[in-house]
């Protein structure tokens, strides 16, 4: 029975008919190129997979299927962008980010492409004060997941299900995955892939979000001294607001009383003042 799928649709909507079947994993998606569509994993929809006690997995993925997406500077802005989103959801340390190559990459393509990319996100999830201390997964064909493993730059592995992908088979037979994903099937009726863990695996990377991430996000901002300071400090936005605040009202003030005098004048001129051309 399947208790992994990867989605990229929200599943809020469908987690009670999801537990139902046995689903206790969802991978869901980070995308830096489109942060506000529903492919995006949202704060609201991890609180729904924690109210309904199921788990969370993620996965990066912009524009994996182009190999103009991969390169070392690209690498560490998909990263920071995931390390920055961990908060929102609860994410804790030592889960997972996968990272998705989602083509058949060749030898050639691997060396100049891939592990730069990989080296990419390994540099900003070891950056000092970049956010909370995850793992690296890489998703792919048999040849990509061997090779970024090989090189020290990610912990788990997710077979892609295009086992005609290179060295794929071979790679699922060793027995060396995390995750291997099967062709993609209806569920609850959202479009989804299954997934299978390796027998061997007791750790997938996935976590079981915290019902108020809203309040772990902001505890995360609140811990930062400088943070505060710059609010409430003296000279602080706060301040500088007040005493802008205080300014307009002062300028309000004599603007009025201009506005009173003119008005004045005016009713002078025409009411009071003598017609010089009367006898």
């Amino acid at each position: 029975m399947t208790k992994v799928i990867d989605t990229n649709h929200n599943v809020t909507r469908k987690l009670a008919a999801l537990k139902a079947l046995g689903i206790e994993t969802i991978i869901r998606y980070d995308n830096r190129l489109g942060p506000h569509g529903e492919k995006q994993v949202k704060s609201d929809e991890a609180r729904a997979i924690a109210d309904a006690k199921m788990r969370l997995a993620i996965v990066y993925e912009g524009a994996g299927d182009k190999v103009s997406q991969f390169s070392e500077g690209l690498g560490y802005l998909d990263a920071k962008y995931s390390r920055q989103k961990a908060p929102e959801r609860g994410q804790p340390d030592g889960s997972a980010v996968y990272f998705a190559v989602d083509f058949d990459a060749t030898a050639g393509q691997v060396e100049s492409r891939i592990i730069p990319y990989f080296q990419g996100v390994k540099r900003a999830f070891e950056e000092e004060g970049g956010g909370a201390d995850l793992r690296v997964g890489v998703y792919g064909s048999g040849l990509v997941c061997r090779t970024v493993k090989k090189a020290d730059l990610a912990d788990l592995t997710w077979i892609s299900c295009s086992m005609g992908w290179a060295e794929s088979r071979a790679f699922l037979a060793a027995g060396d995955y995390t995750l291997r994903q099967h062709t993609p099937k209806t569920i609850a009726g959202l479009d989804t892939d299954p997934n299978d863990i390796n027998p061997d695996v007791t750790d997938i990377g996935d976590f079981v979000p915290p019902k108020d991430t809203v309040t772990i996000a902001v505890k995360t901002i609140s811990e930062s001294s400088t943070f505060w300071a710059s609010v409430f400090g003296k000279g602080g936005a706060l301040a500088t607001a007040m005493a802008a605040l205080s300014d307009l009202k002062v300028a309000a003030a004599i603007g009025g009383l201009c506005l009173i005098g003119v008005f004045a004048y005016i009713a002078y001129k025409r009411y009071m003042k003598p017609d010089i051309r009367k006898g």
